[in-house]
């Protein structure tokens, strides 16, 4: 049984792990205060970067995706579109194919003016590994979709509510 830590408990320790350079110990404590603070993008960026110091690529990973979701201002769509598409080509490369599902489902729920036709067949070859027959299907009339919108200079193929 867990016991709910303060996010102050978690600020103090996180200062005593950095004080004597345990990277480690600071990756998880980072981690817990994402969980805490879920759109907080800052809090994110320095997260990934301690992960990337003690070379934790799979939580590096994972955290980037759950980044994407934090991203929902406007301003951040470009790159959180890079973020998305990046972060699942090295999740694909590592055979977590699971995971770029993840990570390029976060974009397609935050930003869904921001999906192209490449990002569409992006995500369609994750679904063809994961072998989701009606996700491929659904991604053949996405794409469709996205190409009658963009010829006649629509947004949002998907028709998704943004405020989700």
């Amino acid at each position: 049984m867990m016991i709910p830590v303060s996010r102050e408990v978690i600020e103090e320790q996180l200062n005593e792990a950095l004080k004597s350079d345990d990277y480690h110990s600071a990756s998880l404590l980072y981690g817990k205060l994402c969980r805490l603070d879920k759109n907080n993008v800052e809090l994110y960026r320095v997260y990934i970067k301690i992960l990337a110091h003690v070379q934790n690529e799979k939580r590096m990973l994972g955290a980037q995706s759950a980044m994407i979701r934090a991203m929902k201002a406007p301003e951040y769509k470009d790159e959180a579109k890079a973020l998305a598409i990046n972060t699942a080509c090295e999740m694909m490369k590592l055979n977590m194919t699971q995971g770029a599902k993840v990570c390029l489902e976060n974009f397609v729920v935050t930003h869904p003016d921001g999906v192209d036709e490449s990002f569409v067949n992006l995500l369609t070859e994750v679904y063809i590994q994961l072998e989701d027959y009606n996700a491929i299907l659904l991604c053949l009339i996405v794409k469709a979709n996205v190409k009658v919108y963009q010829s006649q200079g629509g947004t949002n193929p998907l028709n998704i509510d943004q405020n989700l």
